[in-house]
């Protein structure tokens, strides 16, 4: 009894990652879309790449508004958190349907597209920041959402010539 009590919990935590949609060899990944000198209001685009390298089919749902799928961990490098923008408190935290499609990745097939960092965080000045990317394949909900985190950028915000 305990032997089988052993190798069904050893399936269930190897097997928790792909019930939860989330399975190895699906990297979710951000990088900027064009460098370019970033000041505290510039728009500062970003690539979002979703790629399945593994031996499934990866299937997640992605909103006409990507907030409720996309986030943005911003830190300051003394590790305080930057704020989000209203805009984005606004659209996730209003009482709206949330309207989504479907996406199946076959192994070796890549999603990407691009969302403007200012949608997500509001930089409140010059500085270095580190960015890491959040990515929620079934949608955000405040209690429970499975998450997938991205590489991290730095981004160097300069002051503003005037």
């Amino acid at each position: 009894m305990k032997r089988f009590l052993g190798i069904f919990g050893v399936l269930l935590i190897l097997g928790l990652p792909r019930a939860f949609g989330v399975g190895e060899g699906v990297t979710f990944t951000i990088r900027y879309y064009n460098q370019q000198i970033a000041y505290p209001d510039s728009k500062i685009p970003i690539k979002i790449e979703i790629s399945n390298q593994s031996s499934q089919t990866f299937r997640f749902r992605l909103a006409d508004h990507h907030v409720f799928n996309i986030d943005f961990d911003v830190k300051t490098l003394t590790n305080l958190d930057v704020q989000h923008a209203n805009q984005f408190i606004m659209q996730r935290n209003t009482n709206q349907p949330v309207f989504f499609r479907d996406v199946a990745l076959n192994p070796g097939d890549q999603y990407s597209f691009v969302e403007n960092l200012s949608d997500f965080v509001k930089i409140p000045g010059p500085g270095v920041y580190v960015i890491q990317g959040l990515f929620y394949p079934d949608l955000y909900t405040p209690t429970t959402s499975t998450v997938m985190k991205s590489n991290t950028l730095t981004l160097d915000v300069r002051p503003d010539s005037t």
